[in-house]
């Protein structure tokens, strides 16, 4: 006689969904520390040089040849501040790192690790699941260059992509072009779990749905999150020069946002997991809070670290994007 398989209960749909007990206890530790008064701090590091200027880049930075770069000097001056800064810290909790620049990348990993080591241990207390990123740009990113970061103890890379597209990419003045970005993402990911990648819109010529296709090339990687920012004209750079001159035609920037925000965000449904913010970033120069608005909290939860792994689509750009 065949048997008949026992029926299954019906599931309570009523029950709590189940939690993760590390984020649980992570959330427990969290409290006592607020209670506590403990500050969660984020620590922004500058790292001034790039391979060359882009037109559009109002940042703190400057060209240099890779080897002029004063690794260690220049590692040895952060140290020096940071010994000068540490009686200030007071009782604060460290919540993420973020090296920023120009193009950190060009860095000898060594070096970014020795400031890092020294940041960690000017707090008594820090995240146990602590979030370090690294700004790369494709030319000076690869398999190597991503296992020697992550060696450092950096945890996360956000790669200056900026577009897939290579007369964009001319434009825009990128040495690499859309190939090099592709590659940089995926060796980036053989090292190091969570990589971002940057994209930029409101370009000449440039429509709602070649930035979809894009952002849809660069989640095809394995990328947890993506990045599109709008492409601002500021005063002291070569494009704000040539746009005072009448010799750079580009759309008012409400229209570039638009254009390009809504155009995306209306197939965003087609897009990774489905998830996306439109945000308004503030000042993201070195001491400002632009930069540590991206960096995130665990799980992709919004907080004091801001963004949420998927794509996200920005009026401002809040990194030079290597």
């Amino acid at each position: 006689m065949d048997s008949v398989p026992a029926e299954r209960p019906a599931q309570d749909r009523t029950q709590a969904p189940r939690v993760n007990p590390a984020l649980a206890r992570l959330a427990q530790r969290r409290a006592r520390w607020q209670a506590a008064g403990v500050i969660a701090t984020s620590v922004y590091v500058h790292f001034p040089w790039c391979l060359a200027k882009c037109p559009y880049c109002d940042f703190a930075s400057g060209a240099i040849r890779p080897a002029e770069v004063p690794h260690t000097r220049y590692a040895d001056a952060l140290l020096r501040e940071l010994e000068a800064r540490a009686p200030a810290l007071g009782e604060r909790r460290l919540a993420s790192v973020f090296f920023g620049g120009g193009t950190p990348s060009l860095w000898d990993p060594r070096q970014l690790g020795r400031v890092l080591a020294a940041v960690r241990a000017a707090f008594p207390l820090e995240e146990p699941d602590l979030e370090v990123t690294v700004e790369c740009n494709p030319t000076s990113l690869d398999r190597a260059k991503a296992a020697a970061l992550r060696e450092a103890g950096v945890t996360r890379l956000s790669i200056g992509m900026q577009s897939l597209d290579a007369e964009r990419l001319r434009f825009l003045g990128r040495l690499h072009d859309p190939e090099g970005a592709l590659r940089a993402v995926r060796e980036a990911l053989l090292e190091v779990p969570r990589v971002s990648g940057d994209l930029m819109f409101g370009m000449p010529g440039q429509k709602a749905e070649d930035l979809t296709a894009e952002i849809e090339q660069v989640l095809e990687t394995g990328v947890r999150h993506v990045s599109a920012y709008a492409l601002t004209i500021e005063p002291g750079t070569q494009f704000g020069a040539l746009y005072r001159k009448g010799k750079l035609k580009v759309a008012p920037e409400d229209d570039r946002m638009t254009k390009g925000g809504q155009g995306w965000g209306g197939r965003v449904g087609a897009l990774g997991d489905g998830r996306h913010r439109r945000g308004g970033c503030r000042d993201g120069r070195p001491g400002g809070d632009r930069r540590n608005a991206r960096h995130r909290r665990p799980g992709g939860e919004q907080g004091e670290q801001g963004e949420q792994e998927g794509v996200s689509v920005h009026r401002h750009r809040s990194s030079c994007g290597g």
